[in-house]
């Protein structure tokens, strides 16, 4: 096997014996679904560790190192989504292959490197009582061009350096920073007062954030930062303009909803 990437392990547990599920894939798939299995545990454990995207390269990957058709390891990676070996849910939603097991042995395994990067829509399972553990927002678009996947790749480092969260779940100061845009007063007080925030109202407030910024677009009329920290103002209600007349009011329960769905849709706060 290859030397591992930073973020991966070089080395991973291997049972002796199949659980249910696997005892029946390797009833189905036989021999080749063994290969199969084992080579794509490789892959994952050795590059990001605990996931991998489901693409075309994976693919041609494992068919490089067990020298089978590729319909065939298709089939057989299917057969392991089918099953649950890999979860079909991640599978479906985010296009990656995971497992609670394969989380959970590789964060055991990883506890002792500085510094291990994860992406908490791709998660199965808590990570909280890891202490050496950085976020990072995935890129919103994969690009399956392989033409351009080298530059992509550094796109997506640098993006990666924007949008880390800092060791034990909190959020940078410069994700709320651009996020408010409104770049005035003291930045180190607010800062302060940014990263005396929990996690969790950290979130809330740069989902509120971009709710306020539907309902007040000129950022000329938004409170400081300074001010929108003193007044707890993510705690706010939303109020807007009617364009019918100018007088003001609250948000409508579907405008509530479509601005919500669409903050929700944003990889950012997933």
């Amino acid at each position: 096997m290859g030397r591992p990437t930073e973020q991966g392990i070089a080395f991973f547990s291997l049972d002796t014996t199949w659980d249910a599920k696997t005892e029946m894939y390797v009833a189905e798939t036989e021999a080749d679904g063994i290969a199969v299995m084992v080579t794509a545990w490789q892959l994952i454990y050795n590059n990001e560790g605990y996931y991998a995207k489901y693409d075309d390269d994976f693919l041609l990957l494992i068919k490089k190192r067990i020298s089978r058709p590729v319909d065939i390891i298709k089939s057989c990676i299917d057969a392991m989504i089918r099953r649950e070996i890999f979860s079909s849910k991640l599978k479906e939603t985010c296009n990656i292959l995971t497992s609670t097991a394969i989380q959970k042995r590789f964060f055991n395994a990883a506890k002792r490197k500085k510094e291990v990067k994860y992406i908490d829509k791709y998660l199965l399972i808590d990570v909280n009582a890891h202490s050496n553990l950085v976020i990072v927002f995935p890129n919103p678009k994969s690009v399956d061009n392989n033409a351009t996947k080298e530059k992509e790749k550094e796109k997506e480092k640098e993006k990666e350096k924007e949008n880390t969260v800092v060791i034990n779940n909190k959020i940078s100061f410069d994700v709320f920073w651009n996020a408010y845009d409104k770049k005035v007063g003291k930045k180190d007080k607010i800062k302060n007062k940014w990263d005396k925030q929990s996690a969790e109202t950290q979130i809330k407030i740069l989902k509120h954030i971009e709710l306020y910024k539907e309902a007040q677009p000129n950022k000329q009329f938004r409170k400081n930062p300074d001010t929108y920290f003193n007044n707890d103002s993510w705690n706010d209600e939303i109020i807007i303009k009617d364009r019918n007349n100018g007088t003001e009011r609250s948000l409508t329960e579907s405008e509530a909803r479509e601005l919500s769905e669409s903050i929700a849709n944003d990889p950012r706060y997933k």
